[in-house]
């Protein structure tokens, strides 16, 4: 109200008048007791909205942090390494023992002629044990055998298919120096033969019988590893080939790193030469 209106109303002739006008003039009782009613419940306390600056402000979001991509996440990358590992370990088991049509190796008749010539002497030696000290602790003796020739050495271990073990020896197969262990069940003798030089490539070799002889067998980092038996005593091809399924992953690595020497003639058990 400005001082001009504020005048007006203090006017002592215009207050006097409408006090005559309206001095007399009454509320009804129920319309004031229902306002005043309504004062009295807006003088009641009430939850009051506070001043906007007054309120707290919520805390501001935190920026949502973008998934990591899902080559990164840590299931995706042991998922990724086993699988390495798996194609890895199906890759070498393939090149080493599984058998694809026409992926053997296939080894000269003049070869496998010579396992048979050295197989077929051996069986009628009055001894074949070159390395007595060694019984028949396989593992160790296809190191010392290994050492010696400065190649792997298959020392598959038959006694528990029934066969018994006559010896091992340094022998020869055309000229080459090999490991060979004899074995005898029931009057059948078998040999199991490990020879480099002989072969190329790496796998399987294609089965073959020379003479009456079966010959089973594989090739591993130059090394021809081979079992030999004869028909004509009851050994089979089917016989030959489980046994050289079970036992081909008992190749021991020399005992110690040797460079390879051809040993001398008077330390072989016995030389055959295959030529």
């Amino acid at each position: 109200m400005s001082e001009y209106d504020g005048q007006q109303f203090d006017d002592p002739g215009l207050k006097a008048a409408l006090k005559r006008l309206y001095g007399q003039e009454r509320a009804p009782d129920a319309l004031r007791a229902r306002v005043l009613a309504r004062l009295s419940e807006a003088a009641a306390p009430s939850e009051v909205t506070p001043a906007p600056s007054e309120v707290t402000p919520a805390p501001a979001a935190r920026p949502a942090t973008a998934s990591p991509a899902f080559w990164r996440r840590p299931r995706f990358a042991y998922a990724a390494v086993a699988a390495v590992l798996l194609v890895g370990a199906a890759g070498l088991v393939y090149r080493v023992y599984f058998t694809p049509p026409g992926g053997t190796v296939t080894v000269a008749d003049a070869t496998l002629a010579g396992m048979v010539k050295t197989h077929e002497a051996c069986c009628h030696l009055e001894s074949h044990q070159q390395y007595p000290q060694l019984g028949e602790d396989f593992p160790r003796l296809g190191g010392v055998m290994g050492k010696r020739l400065a190649h792997p050495v298959l020392a598959a271990n038959l006694k528990g298919d029934g066969w018994t073990y006559r010896g091992a020896a340094i022998c020869q197969v055309k000229g080459e120096p090999c490991a060979h262990l004899l074995f005898e069940r029931d009057g059948r003798w078998v040999s199991v033969f490990s020879v480099k030089g002989l072969t190329k490539g790496d796998g399987p070799v294609a089965g073959a019988t020379i003479d009456g002889h079966p010959i089973r067998g594989f090739v591993r980092d130059g090394v021809l590893c081979a079992i030999v038996g004869r028909t004509s005593q009851g050994t089979t091809e089917a016989e030959l080939e489980q046994l050289l399924e079970k036992h081909k992953a008992e190749v021991f690595a020399p005992a110690a790193t040797a460079r390879r020497q051809t040993p001398p003639a008077a330390e072989l058990l016995y030389a055959v030469n295959a030529n």
